[in-house]
């Protein structure tokens, strides 16, 4: 029997999981071009998704790892624009002409005090688990005010953003309410980040009013802006910020005062200290989809640590770090198992939208770009088929598999490796053939097959009118196979000159086979 491997993908109705880790997404400033970059947790495969010159950054991928939004400065406008690309970099397509962030004055104001040129400042964007909108704060147009009004003149009190949701096709752009009895409405909800089951979202919200008597808050509310509450801030009044939910909901991570905390209390309470920065810049913490793990930046650096606050690892220069979910389940042998088979049976189990899977080999550790054994793609479900494996060496072998979706947009399930051991020993086969047996002349044959690696999967009979040295199973005639133990068989022989002799071949489940010594009649 082929060995069983599967790479499901698990459905996006499934709150619990996540899915695999995949790359991470960022942005960074290299040579004055800001633009966006995938790396792996471990800091390899670093590749350079987009190359305008104009400032392309904080991206977000979604959930099920096939498409990267961000936001892109448009010079003309000053403003920064909504795009979406696929996950290579490919198919960049905009969404939302401007509008996005918030605005701000470009320029000090001097008498007559005229309104001056604004740009907007890109806030972080959040697709919904479902895939079909995507989280950003809107700008609101700046109000100046002459000196003497507000704080010496030329303050902008509106400085503003309101969370919108948009389509991910570009359609159907509109804000989230504000609770009528929310105290925080009309001020300026800085971008938000959905949890990972959708119910909630969580934002950062500050007025930038230095005459009023605002401030700064995190915020959690339902999904639709309903029952907002806010995250407590601790005596000393530091505000936390940045909250990203574990996968399975059971924790919320967020920064307060240079410091990673993780909480298990939705309220905030009973917090513990993962990260204590000495020097400022902390922000942008992200769990890693199987929540082992989270991401975050300090001071345009990117760095991993173990959600128990052990293994802090630098990764690489960036900023708004972003984990990709592969939303792959994979179910292999472990590492270290010994497969002694001539075929892989390998299946994908794809959400709707998958159009085709592909899936390809390699010996040792590789990805699927770089995998040189191309099995072949599979274009309906269920996504599985059978691929030889005599072609790949003994030791450790890595599976990999990319979906496709009907839009072009592709994503790679986690690879799979396993350790390989081919059988090549050929089974041993020796037969009994009884005499004749009247009236039909029909003859019981006995075989005795063994194998020590693999098991025997059928035996072949066939006959010639030679004696039994000169009969070979190749040039003799078929007669039945079996496929079960015992493999014991009646034959007719057809009459003929004698002597009669009948010869057995044996194939185990390796594809290697074996002949007996003929029987003569």
């Amino acid at each position: 029997m082929p060995l069983g491997l599967v790479l499901a993908v698990a459905p996006a109705a499934d709150a619990n999981y996540a899915g695999e880790n995949g790359l991470i997404a960022f942005h960074a400033t290299v040579d004055d071009n800001t633009d966006i970059y995938v790396i792996h947790a471990d800091g390899t495969g670093l590749v350079r998704l987009t190359s305008d010159p104009a400032p392309e950054l904080a991206p977000a991928w979604s959930p099920d790892g096939t498409k990267i939004a961000y936001l892109r400065l448009d010079p003309e406008e000053e403003q920064y624009s909504l795009y979406v690309m696929h996950g290579d970099g490919s198919h960049a397509s905009r969404l939302l002409q401007g509008q996005v962030g918030r605005y701000r004055p470009r320029t000090p104001i001097a008498p007559p005090y005229p309104l001056v040129s604004q740009y907007s400042r890109p806030n972080a964007v959040s697709w919904s688990p479902d895939a079909k909108s995507i989280l950003y704060s809107r700008a609101r147009p700046a109000i100046m005010f002459p000196p003497g009004e507000l704080d010496q003149g030329g303050t902008d009190e509106s400085y503003a953003g309101e969370l919108h949701l948009i389509g991910a096709d570009g359609s159907g752009d509109r804000d989230i309410p504000c609770s009528a009895e929310w105290f925080l409405c009309d001020r300026n909800e800085q971008g938000g980040r959905f949890s990972w089951d959708g119910s909630e979202i969580g934002m950062n919200v500050d007025d930038y009013c230095p005459d009023c008597a605002g401030g700064a808050w995190t915020v959690i509310s339902n999904a639709d802006g309903s029952n907002p509450r806010v995250f407590p801030r601790t005596e000393s009044e530091d505000v936390p910020s940045d909250l990203t939910w574990a996968p399975d909901g059971s924790a919320i991570a967020f920064v307060r005062n240079q410091r990673l905390l993780v909480s298990a209390d939705p309220t905030g309470s009973a917090e513990t200290t993962l990260l204590a920065a000495p020097t400022a810049g902390l922000q942008w913490p992200q769990y890693s989809p199987d929540g082992a793990q989270l991401v975050y930046e300090h001071s345009g650096l990117l760095y991993v640590i173990a959600a128990d606050g052990s293994d802090n690892t630098l990764v690489t220069i960036g900023s708004r770090p972003d984990w990709q979910s592969l939303s792959s389940r994979v179910s292999a042998p472990p590492r270290g198992s010994v497969v002694r088979t001539n075929a892989l049976h390998v299946e994908a189990e794809v959400t709707a939208g998958i159009d085709r899977v592909s899936f390809r080999a390699c010996s040792g550790t590789c990805t699927y770009a770089h995998a040189p054994v191309q099995w072949g793609t599979v274009g309906s479900a269920p996504f599985s088929q059978n691929y030889p494996l005599a072609m790949l060496p003994d030791g450790p072998v890595t599976i990999c598999a990319r979906a496709f979706m009907s839009d072009g947009a592709s994503v790679d399930l986690s690879p799979v490796t396993i350790t390989l051991t081919l059988d090549r020993a050929p089974p041993s086969v020796s037969i009994i053939a009884g005499p004749r047996e009247a009236p039909s002349d029909r003859v019981f044959v006995t075989p005795t097959v063994s194998d020590a690696d693999s098991p025997i999967t059928r035996v072949g009979f066939r006959y010639c009118h030679q004696p039994n040295a000169n009969c070979s199973y190749d040039s003799a005639t078929p007669l039945t196979t079996r496929y079960a133990a015992p493999f014991s068989a009646y034959v007719y022989p057809p009459a003929g000159p004698e002597p009669l002799s009948i010869i057995a071949r044996a194939w185990d489940a390796a594809g290697n086979t074996a002949d007996s010594l003929a029987a003569q009649l």
